[in-house]
């Protein structure tokens, strides 16, 4: 190969390499790795453990959620408020969606990936004041 050849690859792969990066899946993944690496992070197998993951998260009653959330989720309308009245909810930390909370699922699972949690991923949306209030039940 001559040295043209091997620049034209180079950038081939770097523009390949650039791309992947913006697919929030890949981003999401990395975020998960570098997670697990500066966290302990062991499966959770007990009631118990699940308990104590879930009183380091700030709780908050339906009727005081934000708004926007309520707007985006659409949970103040009549028939939704009926349903999620006196539900707790959970305020998830920016990284804490990856921390394991039942088996080897991590919290981001329970979350939905809609539009506003891929711009999340992406840096491009401030998650916290829409998407990361999760209300659980959980039982072993």
């Amino acid at each position: 190969m001559n040295r043209l050849s091997r620049i034209i690859i180079l950038l081939i792969i770097i523009i390949i390499l650039i791309s992947i990066s913006f697919h929030y899946r890949i981003r999401d993944r990395l975020y998960q790795i570098s997670y697990d690496f500066r966290n302990p992070n062991p499966r959770v197998n007990f009631k118990d453990t699940i308990q104590d993951i879930l009183q380091h998260f700030q709780q908050i009653k339906h009727n005081e959620l934000p708004e926007e959330y309520l707007n985006y989720t659409k949970s103040n309308q009549f028939d939704y408020q009926k349903l999620l009245k006196g539900k707790t909810y959970y305020l998830i930390g920016d990284h804490d969606i990856y921390k394991r909370i039942v088996g080897n699922f991590r919290i981001k699972h329970f979350i939905v990936k809609d539009s506003l949690y891929k711009q999340y991923i992406l840096g491009g949306k401030d998650y916290v004041t829409l998407c990361k209030f999760v209300s659980v039940k959980l039982e072993c």
